[in-house]
């Protein structure tokens, strides 16, 4: 089994030995190099909404598929947690995503986002 081994090392240095030859940075001429020109980048229009809450929301339509994504920021996180309340954010993240609201549970609406293609995480 190692011999087997030690030939197909063998072998595979000898083939990268004879392989075609490296273009040497001197062989190339940089300034006869051309480039495509690059797509125009289109910027969708988005819409940005205002809850009375304060929430800003920000919709962008895609409807290449039947399904609808949301992404929500939220102004907080572990390092704003006090030394001695060690875990908060995390807790409160988990309960913000799977605690629900006052009508419904938390897993109640992820019945009723499967059932329009949506999901939360």
């Amino acid at each position: 089994m190692l011999r087997r081994m030690l030939t197909v090392i063998a072998m595979s240095a000898l083939l990268l030995a004879f392989a075609v030859p490296v273009l040497q940075a001197d062989d190339i001429d940089i300034e006869k190099i051309q480039f495509p020109k690059l797509n125009k980048i289109e910027i969708p229009d988005i819409e940005k909404i205002t809850l009375d809450n304060g929430m800003r929301v920000y919709l962008l339509e895609d409807h290449e598929y039947p399904l609808f994504e949301a992404s929500v920021r939220v102004a907080g996180g572990s390092y704003l947690e006090p030394a001695d309340k060690v875990g908060l954010a995390g807790i409160c993240g988990t309960v913000m995503r799977t605690g629900g609201t006052a009508r419904w549970t938390g897993d109640e609406i992820d019945e009723m986002l499967e059932g329009v293609g949506g999901t939360v995480e």
